[in-house]
């Protein structure tokens, strides 16, 4: 039982885990595409 709890336990570390390494690399390429579209628009606008 105890080891059932403790398998449990550390698949959920790793679903949590997993989820903010994906979360976190979706937030980055959003903020670098986010990045770029501001870039271009800027060079667009005042170019």
């Amino acid at each position: 039982n105890f080891e059932r709890n403790w398998f449990k336990f550390m698949v959920w570390e790793i679903k949590i885990i997993s989820f903010l390494s994906f979360s976190r690399t979706i937030f980055l390429s959003w903020e670098y595409f986010y990045s770029l579209v501001n870039r271009f628009l800027h060079h667009e606008i005042f170019s």
